[in-house]
């Protein structure tokens, strides 16, 4: 029977399911499948000081987008601002539970809660502090990533700003801006710090605790 710590040195390809044995890297060097190709995983002693770094300026574009407008609309002369925490509470009083609760979920508390712990998990494997918190903070980021969907959100935002464009006077908020760059940093995060990368990192650097 495979124990625990012999699985955690196997790692498997996303794409084909090749299994392959963790092998150490030096800086800068990528191990990829020996049947696709795909990346498996990467060194880069860096990496996670940057992605502490960028996950607390995402904090700072979150707290924008979600207090401030993200567009004035004026209409026959009515002026409104529109930001996500004043939909919420619209939607709710109009008596749409239902879409205030999945609006609260996906657009406002679940980005809120994967940047806290990206910031908690990349500051504990950075100062390699509480191996068991940062196992846990990784499982659980694993549960709730698939209802991130800031990006959605903003796609969803384009789609009807180009519908209203033609109808009514609308001024992009600082809210606006700051999803756009709260998404593009998010996405780059994803990317750079996928989940078996960031089990990778964790694995590196606890291994001789």
């Amino acid at each position: 029977m495979i124990t625990d710590r012999e699985l955690d040195k196997l790692i498997i390809c996303k794409k084909c399911h090749k299994i392959h044995e963790v092998e150490q890297l030096e800086h800068g060097e990528i191990a990829t499948c020996s049947y696709c190709g795909t990346t498996l995983y990467s060194c880069d002693k860096d990496s996670i000081k940057k992605a502490f770094a960028l996950s607390l300026a995402s904090m700072i574009f979150l707290i924008l987008t979600n207090f401030f407008p993200l567009v004035q609309i004026d209409f026959l002369g009515s002026e409104q601002y529109v930001t996500i925490f004043k939909t919420m509470v619209t939607l709710s009083s109009e008596g749409f539970w239902f879409v205030a609760l999945m609006v609260s979920v996906l657009i406002f508390i679940s980005p809120i809660v994967i940047v806290m712990i990206h910031i908690m998990l990349f500051g504990l494997i950075y100062f390699k502090r509480e191996k068991e918190l940062a196992r846990k903070l990784l499982i659980f980021l694993g549960y709730i990533l698939p209802w991130h969907m800031s990006d959605i959100f903003l796609i969803s935002i384009l789609v009807a700003l180009v519908k209203l464009i033609g109808f009514v006077q609308i001024n992009i908020g600082i809210a606006f801006f700051s999803l756009v760059a709260f998404v593009i940093i998010d996405l780059y995060i994803t990317r750079v710090m996928p989940m078996h990368t960031l089990w990778f990192n964790y694995q590196k650097v606890f291994e001789d605790e």
